[in-house]
């Protein structure tokens, strides 16, 4: 027997500071219920189901803010910085009890920076996208399987993303159109410990 609740409210404002200059503020709020009463699909030592008992609410402040500069008719750059939230999912609930001494699942937190440039003409278009996503808690799958086989997610305190974005079109005549696209990225967990199990 469960129930989830998610509502939010949201707005946005842009403005133009300069001729060419764009700048946009984008704001929401976001809250979540979750609600969750049963017996999960693990089992103790004893065979025995272990009970789904969650009562848990968040509430999430997203914030998004940017800059558009229009150089010319062909060329303009941007930057941007936003923070998102997401809550644990029901799997992550039940997950940590696939585990010993496991606590309980976190929400994540990103923080994602990006800064970008745009080529447009009438028959050709190119953009280059520098990222950096910042994650605390981040949700990642740790090979572990539960009861049921599914996988298993575990909060890591700290890790990023980063990387970089090319996209490219030609357009020679109409009715064809040529897309190319290219991502290099580098992923990493900071300042991670693994518990290591000694077998005899």
């Amino acid at each position: 027997d469960a129930r989830k609740t998610d509502g939010n409210i949201y707005g946005k404002l842009t403005y133009e500071l300069v001729p060419g200059l764009n700048g946009f503020v984008d704001l929401q709020y976001r809250h979540v219920a979750y609600h969750s009463q049963g017996s999960s699909q693990e089992y103790d030592s004893n065979g025995n189901q272990l009970p789904f008992d969650v009562d848990k609410q968040y509430d999430f402040f997203n914030p998004k803010f940017g800059l558009n500069y229009l150089i010319d008719n062909n060329h303009s750059v941007y930057a941007s910085y936003a923070i998102a939230h997401k809550e644990p999912t029901r799997n992550d609930f039940e997950d940590m009890m696939a585990e010993a001494n496991v606590v309980e699942p976190q929400q994540e937190r990103l923080g994602d920076l990006e800064v970008g440039y745009k080529y447009q003409s009438e028959k050709f278009s190119a953009s280059a996208n520098l990222y950096y996503m910042h994650y605390k808690n981040q949700f990642v799958l740790t090979g572990a399987q539960d009861y049921n086989g599914g996988m298993v997610a575990r909060n890591i305190p700290k890790s990023y993303r980063m990387g970089i974005e090319l996209q490219a079109a030609l357009t020679p005549f109409k009715g064809f159109r040529w897309d190319v696209n290219a991502i290099f990225s580098r992923n990493r967990a900071k300042d991670m410990q693994l518990d290591m199990v000694d077998e005899d």
